[in-house]
């Protein structure tokens, strides 16, 4: 296994053809590429500047040690933790003496890509499917170029509604490509124009192992082929009701023991009760509404209305969200290993919060 790098986020760089005016790209964009200054930042370690990478990456580690003695997951980019995960746990990786071929991930609404390239430390081939134009189109730029400038959004906007950025992103899903990167000012979010940043994928990260495809998602293409990893991304609220559908999918899409990581908001909880209800190891001890949900015994089309229900008016956070997600595997054979929280970088300095499960397919 590769030795995993970040990927970097500078305030300074070439100046590209392609500028990302589209707030909901440019939130993707900050989410999933991030610097040590950045993480640092957001773990409340001391400023640095980003000439000082050594200092930042001290602050980092330090903040780190500091959360793990407070029982908060430590602050790691997005992207980084998603990929970390189908690494972990995708038992071809473990093979080291390489007998059972080539690996092979999927990333469903894999955004601006920041995933799928971090998947590309560890995994042979890796495909990305998002189903809005220009989130792909930015995409493809990462790769094609390495990196990619963009007006950063506001720390306001940061903080939008999931209401308001679902409806900016089905707008511009509906649109033409060509209209698809107005900016999304009209709904109710704002850009910081002048400086810009840019997004940049690590040197030591092949993107050639890394391709973009744009699909109509919920549905999946038919020729697509069994993985060794599926990783499920709707921290942004993108997806909506269409969760179900694409978690109906998941297990054809699985080869044997592939592993299956879905990562949804959880903005919404408190720190104080989701560093006490954040994880759950193997057949050990999980949330208890989730054991009330799975002893339930909802019928296949009760709970997609369940999920899509929630999906569309806000539930009381990811728990509840979550617990329709690891129905809806297990239903369909899956095993669940973990869930657990993330922490990540925002922009101005602050963390937002995911949730992650982990599934193996029998």
């Amino acid at each position: 296994m590769r030795q995993r790098a970040s990927i970097n986020t500078t305030r300074k760089g070439p100046s590209l053809d392609l500028t990302v005016s589209s707030a909901a790209v440019a939130r993707s964009l900050q989410m999933q590429y991030v610097d040590d200054e950045a993480v640092a930042a957001a773990a409340n370690g001391p400023a640095v500047t980003t000439s000082a990478a050594a200092a930042a990456a001290a602050a980092a580690a330090a903040a780190a040690a500091a959360a793990a003695a407070a029982g908060l997951p430590a602050v790691r980019p997005l992207s980084a933790s998603c990929a970390l995960l189908c690494e972990q746990h995708c038992r071809k990786l473990q093979d080291i003496h390489g007998d059972l071929g080539e690996t092979t991930a999927l990333d469903i609404g894999c955004g601006t890509g920041g995933s799928c390239f971090e998947l590309a430390l560890s995994f042979s081939h890796v495909l990305g499917l998002d189903g809005d134009p220009m989130h792909v189109v930015a995409a493809k730029e990462m790769k094609e170029r390495g990196q990619l400038e963009y007006f950063p959004v506001a720390a306001e906007a940061s903080s939008s509604s999931a209401s308001t950025a679902a409806a900016a992103a089905a707008a511009a899903a509906s649109s033409p490509a060509g209209r698809a990167a107005r900016r999304l000012s009209e709904a109710g979010e704002e850009l910081q124009h002048g400086a810009t940043c840019a997004a940049k994928v690590s040197d030591d990260i092949d993107r050639d192992k890394v391709r973009f495809w744009q699909y109509a998602l919920p549905e999946l293409p038919p020729k697509l082929q069994p993985v060794d990893a599926v990783l499920v991304e709707d921290v942004e609220g993108r997806l909506g009701p269409g969760l179900a559908r694409v978690l109906k999918q998941v297990p054809g899409l699985l080869k044997p023991e592939g592993v299956c990581v879905v990562v949804l908001d959880d903005s919404s909880s408190s720190s104080s009760s989701s560093s006490s209800s954040s994880s759950s190891e193997g057949t050990g001890v999980g949330h208890a509404a989730d054991a009330a949900v799975a002893a339930a015994g909802v019928g296949d089309a009760a709970g997609d209305a369940d999920l899509d229900e929630h999906q569309q008016h806000g539930g009381s956070g990811f728990i509840a969200s979550m617990q329709h997600v690891r129905q809806r595997l297990e239903q369909q054979g899956l095993r669940f290993v973990k869930q657990q929280q993330l922490r990540y970088p925002l922009a101005g300095g602050s963390c937002g919060l995911a949730c992650a499960g982990v599934w193996l397919q029998s």
